[in-house]
């Protein structure tokens, strides 16, 4: 196979002579932006343990752009750019430790490889790239879908001479080159790839399985059968009469405690009133007093007057007027609050009427009986009242 791509004129080029880069014509650069996106990614990429792979990065990176790539728009800065990067692939092998061979067969590979790629994308028929495949003019081969294979053959008889060219065609294969085997052979291709997997990973290192920690996962729960509704009704209902049970039992266990001081109320009036030492007073409201509440409730309070006054003119004859200052369940405190509060001057006494011992005045009159009910209401006495009773009342 001649190299004739190789005997192109040599450029010069100054390094001080400035370029406009507004004069240079982009239009047919799609190819070269696609290229150069992947650039800065297969960048992280570049060191392989397989120097092939390193030293044809960019062209790995074409065959895996072609298939989306558009139609360039220059097809001729296209293609040269293509024989530029086999160019230079070819001189970095050579640099290489491998058999002068190596480098003439992984560029004869990569023609084969982006051929086909061209050739079956969505442009290849347009772009007529069959007259002129990479192939033909740089191998002047026109078969390279045979020869890819009988490249790969070869390489099988050396495994460990030829281990980094079969593992760069094996990455061809991944990638989807199929060469004779595209529309038939099936079979055949996937016997090349296990001989091929078998060479390429039985020099690589062994990772045991042993050492890798198995990840914990989360403990799954088995879901939860649906509780019936009767059955959740019933459950309701049973709380609810736990509820009721459980509080009627509360309440029934400290009712006596509770009720004490209401069931002692009895006993304890009793003891009140059988004190001899307890100081009861018994209040009744006089006249006037009642008036002012008539007065309040904007009652006819001159009918009342006049209804009063009647009955007292008819009672008078038969009833005593009885100004109560004070009432007393026992004769001694009422004699003992007699002589406290001074009040005999008025003329008062102590007399036993309806099972109480009353201090009280008995006016002569009602006019009496008023002055003497202000003057008890200066001296303190604001709970005086009067009324009649019959002189067989009183003891």
């Amino acid at each position: 196979m001649s190299m004739d791509f190789l005997d192109e004129e040599t450029i010069e080029v100054s390094r001080g002579e400035r370029i406009q880069l507004k004069s240079l014509s982009l239009a047919g650069a799609a190819p070269l932006k696609n290229r150069e996106l992947n650039l800065s990614e297969l960048g992280s990429f570049k060191d392989y343990d397989n120097p092939l792979l390193s030293a044809g990065t960019l062209l790995l990176s074409d065959c895996v752009v072609l298939s989306r790539m558009e139609y360039p728009s220059d097809m001729y800065r296209f293609r040269k750019t293509l024989v530029a990067q086999i160019t230079e692939l070819k001189h970095q092998i050579s640099k290489l430790n491998y058999p002068p061979s190596v480098a003439e067969k992984c560029c004869f590979l990569f023609c084969i490889v982006l051929d086909e790629f061209i050739l079956h994308g969505s442009w290849g028929e347009q772009s007529s790239w069959e007259n002129h495949t990479l192939v033909s003019d740089l191998f002047g081969m026109r078969d390279g879908g045979e020869q890819f294979f009988v490249v790969t053959e070869k390489a099988l008889l050396q495994p460990k001479l030829l281990h980094d060219l079969l593992e760069l065609v094996y990455i061809f294969l991944r990638i989807g080159f199929r060469g004779q085997y595209r529309h038939e052979g099936r079979e055949q291709l996937e016997d090349i790839m296990y001989r091929i997997e078998q060479v390429i990973f039985e020099k690589k290192a062994v990772i045991k399985l042993d050492n890798i920690a198995s990840p914990s996962l989360p403990k799954q729960r088995k879901p939860r059968a649906r509780i019936n509704f009767m059955m959740q009704l019933v459950l309701l209902i049973c709380v609810v009469v736990l509820l009721l049970g459980g509080s009627s039992y509360l309440y029934q266990s400290d009712y006596r405690e509770r009720a004490a001081n209401f069931t002692s109320l009895a006993d304890f009036n009793r003891n009140h009133l059988l004190d001899k030492k307890g100081i009861e007073v018994v209040y009744r409201s006089v006249e006037s007093e009642m008036l002012e509440g008539l007065k309040a409730r904007k009652l006819d309070i001159s009918r009342v007057k006049n209804i009063a006054t009647k009955a007292t003119k008819k009672r008078q004859s038969s009833l005593d007027l009885t100004l109560e200052i004070a009432a007393f369940t026992s004769r001694l405190k009422a004699i003992q609050f007699l002589r406290r509060e001074q009040i005999q001057q008025y003329g008062a006494q102590v007399i036993f009427l309806r099972d109480k011992y009353r201090v009280v005045l008995q006016p002569q009159s009602e006019s009496r009986a008023e002055v003497l009910i202000k003057s008890l209401r200066d001296l303190g006495f604001t709970d005086v009242s009067y009324y009649y009773h019959t002189k067989s009342e009183a003891k």
